[in-house]
């Protein structure tokens, strides 16, 4: 039977992910420094940029130089959605990628993907400078290096809110030799599925983190050295992301989501085809001008494709605690 299920767009609905999963914030878009807007130097950028993206979304560090890239590194532009110039020193190019294609490039160069719906890591990271102890919270001044560290590896992060109560808890024997239980009850009320404590200390000649990755009853730990408290971070947390794609190796899969497509006709078939085809959709029920079927897809590629074509997503109130996807729906203006 060909797939009808295709006509029909919308009301799109994917059944849920795991409640603990979350999306990282800007995934496909990658800053890059540039020394003109020359047509050589942007090339050039857009390649850089690449590599990074093959970074996020395998969470593998040595991605960047796999040499299945080349062809894509050679015309990265075929994968950019939009870029921008960034004023200032240095000037910063600004590049979206699509999401669809990047991943379907990226598949089809031979690399396993991360998928976009991903462990959320809460970060208990103490820093000890100077004689002073801190913990870093979300709008603390040394934060924006852990979020920028655990972007650049595709991990989404969450920063506790460093109150009084969690300062005087997070010290250096609490964060290091504390019970896992311990550590689970203090991050509960955060609702993350991995907890990352960290005790930085930095020295004239370096930076030293000592780390530990809790993932359910699974304790992973190790120490980095660096040269400055950017460079720690990089390295803690393409740690954090090899272990979290190791624990949690189902996720290099395109994940399998039920959709619901309703009341459209048939002038968009033709359309809908060319954009849902790659998506390996299958056909599982047609009842008047609703059908469901499933498709390869993450819902990244989904609200690229569908948005696209100018349907509008709808706010869902469907929060299920199950393995199945979330339910999302769009709309034809």
């Amino acid at each position: 039977m060909p797939l009808i299920a295709r006509l029909l767009a919308c009301c799109l609905s994917l059944s849920a992910l795991p409640a603990l999963a979350a999306q990282v914030e800007g995934l496909y878009d990658v800053r890059e420094p540039v020394g003109s807007e020359a047509g050589e130097e942007r090339a050039a950028a857009m390649a850089r940029a690449v590599q990074a993206l093959a970074v996020r979304l395998t969470g593998d560090a040595g991605a960047a130089r796999d040499p299945r890239l080349k062809p894509l590194l050679a015309k990265p532009q075929q994968l950019v959605q939009r870029y921008v110039y960034e004023p200032g020193s240095p000037v910063m190019l600004s590049v979206s990628f699509d999401p669809l294609l990047s991943e379907q490039a990226l598949r089809e160069a031979g690399l396993k993907l991360w998928n976009t719906e991903r462990p959320q890591v809460l970060a208990w990271w103490l820093q000890e400078a100077n004689g002073d102890s801190r913990l870093l919270a979300a709008d603390q001044e040394g934060a924006a290096d852990l979020k920028a560290a655990a972007l650049k590896r595709g991990v989404p992060l969450a920063l506790p809110i460093g109150d009084l109560q969690e300062q005087l808890l997070a010290t250096p024997d609490w964060l290091t030799h504390s019970a896992a239980n311990e550590l689970q009850l203090a991050s509960e009320a955060y609702a993350a599925e991995g907890v990352l404590s960290v005790v930085a200390r930095t020295t004239e000649a370096e930076w030293q983190a000592d780390w530990r990755l809790l993932t359910g009853t699974h304790l992973q730990q190790g120490t980095q050295r660096a040269d400055s408290r950017q460079a720690l971070a990089d390295q803690v947390f393409a740690e954090v992301a090899n272990v979290l794609v190791r624990r949690f190796a189902d996720g290099l899969a395109a994940p399998t989501l039920e959709v619901e497509i309703a009341g459209t006709d048939l002038a968009q078939l033709a359309q809908l085809q060319r954009e849902l085809a790659s998506l390996k959709p299958r056909l599982l029920a047609a009842e008047g001008r609703v059908l469901r079927f499933t498709v390869s897809a993450t819902p990244a590629q989904l609200r690229s494709r569908l948005q696209a074509l100018g349907l509008r997503e709808q706010p869902s109130d469907t929060v299920a605690q199950t393995t199945q996807p979330a339910r999302l729906s769009f709309v034809r203006p």
